[in-house]
C-alpha cells in the first residue's frame, strides 16, 4: 500500500476514533468521521463499506496493542497478585480510553457471532491456564478460574457500560465519574484479592 494510503486510513481511524468518544458507538455516523478525517464520504467508503467494518478495524487494533503484553506477563510466572494487579490496570487503561468498545462488541456478537473468530487470541485463555497452574502449584486455593474471570470483567466493565445511568441517578459530572472509573483500579484489585484470600 501506498504512503499516501497508509496516511488517509490512519486519519480515517483517529477521525473515527474521536467521534466514537464523542458520539458514542450508536450515535457516531461514517458522515461525521469523513468530515473529521476531511475526506469525502465516497472515500471514507472505499476504505470502509460501514461503520461496523471500521469498528472492527479499531476493535483488533485496540487489542493487538492489549493482549501481547497482558499475556506476556501471565506466562512470564509472576505471582496472582502481579498478574492481577497488570491485567486489571490494562484492561481500565484500555476501557477508559476506548468506552465505546465494550457495547460495540455487545452489538456486534448479537449481530454477527462469527466476529469472535476474526479476534486475534484473548489473554482470558492464558489468563484461565495459569490460574489452573497456580492452584495446582498450591500457590492459589481451589477457586474456579472462570468465575474469577468474569468477576474481573464484569467490575472492570459494568461500570463504563453503566456510566450514562450512574451519572443521572447520582447527578455526578464527568469529572466527577471519571475519578470513581480511576479509583476503580484499586477497588476492583482488593475486592477480588480479598475474595480469593477468603477460599483460603
Amino acid at each position: 500500500m501506498e504512503e499516501k494510503e497508509l496516511n488517509t486510513e490512519e486519519r480515517i481511524i483517529q477521525a473515527a476514533e474521536k467521534i466514537l468518544l464523542k458520539e458514542g458507538y450508536a450515535g457516531a455516523r461514517m458522515q461525521q468521521i469523513a468530515d473529521e478525517a476531511q475526506i469525502n464520504k465516497a472515500m471514507l467508503h472505499y476504505y470502509y463499506k460501514s461503520k461496523e467494518k471500521l469498528m472492527e478495524k479499531i476493535f483488533s487494533k485496540k487489542f493487538n496493542e492489549f493482549i501481547p503484553k497482558v499475556a506476556e506477563v501471565i506466562q512470564s510466572g509472576a505471582t496472582f497478585e502481579v498478574v492481577l494487579r497488570y491485567y486489571i490496570d490494562n484492561y481500565l487503561d484500555l476501557l477508559e480510553k476506548n468506552p465505546y468498545l465494550p457495547l460495540f462488541l455487545i452489538d456486534t456478537m448479537h449481530r454477527n457471532p462469527e466476529f469472535i473468530n476474526q479476534i486475534p487470541e484473548l489473554p482470558g485463555k492464558v489468563f484461565v491456564a495459569g490460574i489452573e497452574q497456580q492452584i495446582a502449584q498450591h500457590k492459589l486455593p481451589p477457586i474456579k478460574p472462570y468465575h474469577l474471570l468474569l468477576n474481573i470483567i464484569g467490575l472492570c466493565v459494568f461500570p463504563v457500560l453503566a456510566r450514562p445511568i450512574f451519572k443521572k441517578v447520582f447527578q455526578l459530572t464527568d469529572e466527577e465519574y471519571q475519578i470513581i472509573l480511576k479509583e476503580r483500579k484499586e477497588e476492583v484489585y482488593h475486592f477480588i484479592l480479598d475474595a480469593v484470600k477468603n477460599r483460603e
